[in-house]
């Protein structure tokens, strides 16, 4: 279980139990991230709340999200022409509005859900657990002995990291282009962006473990109160 997960846990005690040293892992509803996430940023709020409940409302609003990042990156970097970021400004704004975009032609409506396809690439990798399947997420090799005790080499599949990221080539599948205009032209942007989940996750556990030390001192001062 991850920090952010153990701090929602935490904030959930009364249904989870921490001394069965079996590792469990709750479930949360979509109410209680929501509760939890209250008064944090759009970003973070969306990405904690498609994470940890798999709610698929908020998974899409998260891309929508990411959606307007993309278009903004996409003008400060000048990487489209003017008529192709007119394009993928129209349908973001159709996309918000959850409505089909009308005002661009056949071929650039296919650009751009090429990007939105980029912008799904970066929610999955966000959002989905890529455990390490040869490891099981522990990033052990095999074990070896050291004096009396035992160590263990680093996985060799995910290098001791414990996840596995998805390479390149299927990266390109997901996006159905070719792999050196995956390089060329997508990958770029997808380096780029992706820090930005990144830091919006460590956001939101910073403020669920706010929410956390809140509903700590809150039921110190009420057993103080009770003596």
């Amino acid at each position: 279980m991850d920090r952010a997960a153990m701090a929602l846990a935490k904030l959930k005690v009364k249904n989870i139990r921490f001394d069965t040293g079996l590792g469990c892992k709750p479930k949360f509803t979509a109410e209680d991230v929501a509760a939890a996430l209250a008064g944090t940023e759009t970003g973070p709020y969306y990405l904690a709340l498609a994470k940890y409940t798999g709610d698929l409302p908020a998974r899409l609003a998260l891309e929508t999200t990411v959606m307007c990042y993309l278009g903004d990156h996409i003008k400060n970097k000048k990487l489209l022409s003017d008529g192709e970021y007119a394009a993928l400004h129209h349908y973001t704004h159709c996309l918000v509005r959850n409505v089909e975009p009308y005002r661009i032609t056949d071929i650039d409506r296919q650009k751009c859900k090429v990007w939105h396809q980029l912008v799904r690439l970066l929610v999955d990798h966000a959002v989905i657990d890529h455990r390490c399947p040869k490891c099981n997420g522990t990033g052990n090799g095999k074990r070896y002995p050291v004096g009396r005790d035992f160590a263990y080499k680093p996985c060799t599949r995910c290098g001791g990291s414990t996840r596995v990221r998805p390479s390149n080539r299927s990266n390109a599948r997901f996006l159905g282009v070719t792999h050196p205009t995956w390089a060329e032209k997508y990958e770029p942007v997808y380096r780029d962006l992706y820090p930005m989940l990144a830091i919006w996750e460590q956001h939101a556990f910073k403020h669920l473990s706010q929410q956390l030390f809140s509903r700590i001192d809150h039921q110190i001062g009420e057993a103080l109160r009770a003596c």
